[in-house]
């Protein structure tokens, strides 16, 4: 009689004891949710801590790691936590991991589900779509179930190969589905196809294979006399050297001087002139040599040699 009392006192004491050291993660809530969406969460424990002290929150699926935008404690059994989720990353179940001081590493397996969207992003179309050696231009990217704005970054640029990548002046995000971004097309840019990429943090790395063509710089000398007279002057130059354009009609010009490697020394634009317009540039800082200065108008440009003494 006595050894069964003692029994069950003691079976008692290790289900007391044990109903308050087993921390663990119960729920995630929602359990699931897909490429390129952004989720807010809701972690929920049992016998943990999680309003006390500082917490680690992460999803994990083998070596990859998935880390929230934000979290924070709604109580010791709860916590809710903002996960983006790109379309980058891998399918299938992720393990949910919580650490803190008091309740150590709770691990939750395979306690969430990334599925596929079937509206993948892509690059639709790059606009224009061709441009020739020394041409400053915008061109305008269009997507399709892209995430541009939501993110506030973008980061676009050309490759051609491994060897080649040219990279924009400057990007403007205009909407979810379009940037904008200024590009100085070096003078002596390889010629042929170019991939169109972009990346955020939603979409990750998008290209459109093929999605721009450079074109060789073809001399004219009547190309800009519907848009500008222009004169370039002193050459040779010791340290400065002017530019002068007088518009025939409102119109975007842009100023571009090269080495004889086609690396841009100098590099502006302007969107819409209408007066004189004369254009000081301090170039006392190179070395002696043979140069080159682009000017363009709107889609025509010529190219001037110049010589630094």
């Amino acid at each position: 009689m006595k050894i069964t009392k003692i029994f069950t006192l003691l079976l008692c004491m290790m289900l007391f004891f044990g109903s308050i050291t087993a921390q663990q993660i119960t729920t995630v809530d929602p359990p699931e949710g897909e490429q390129g969406t952004t989720l807010n969460l809701t972690i929920s424990g049992q016998n943990t801590h999680f309003a006390q002290g500082s917490q680690t929150v992460y999803f994990n699926q083998g070596s990859s790691t998935l880390w929230p935008t934000y979290f924070f404690p709604v109580n010791d059994l709860a916590l809710q936590a903002q996960f983006a989720i790109s379309y980058s990353t891998p399918l299938g179940y992720w393990d949910v991991n919580v650490y803190n001081a008091f309740d150590g590493h709770l691990v939750k397996t395979d306690g969430f589900l990334v599925k596929l969207n079937p509206n993948q992003p892509m690059i639709v179309k790059a606009d224009p779509d061709t441009a020739k050696q020394g041409d400053f231009l915008t061109v305008t990217i269009s997507g399709q179930n892209t995430n541009y704005f939501a993110q506030g970054t973008e980061t676009v640029w050309f490759t051609q190969g491994s060897g080649t990548t040219i990279y924009p002046d400057s990007v403007n995000i205009i909407s979810n589905t379009q940037i904008d971004a200024d590009f100085t097309i070096p003078i002596f840019a390889a010629l042929g196809y170019y991939d169109v990429n972009t990346f955020d943090l939603i979409d990750g790395y998008l290209t459109k294979a093929n999605g721009f063509r450079i074109l060789p710089y073809s001399v004219s000398l009547k190309e800009l006399d519907e848009f500008v007279d222009y004169e370039i002057f002193p050459n040779p130059i010791v340290n400065f050297l002017f530019v002068k354009i007088n518009p025939i009609q409102k119109t975007s010009i842009s100023i571009s001087i090269f080495d004889i490697c086609g690396r841009t020394i100098f590099s502006m634009g302007e969107k819409a002139i209408s007066s004189l317009y004369i254009k000081e540039i301090d170039l006392s800082s190179l070395s002696r040599g043979t140069y080159f200065v682009r000017i363009s108008a709107e889609a025509k440009s010529e190219t001037k040699i110049i010589i630094k003494k």
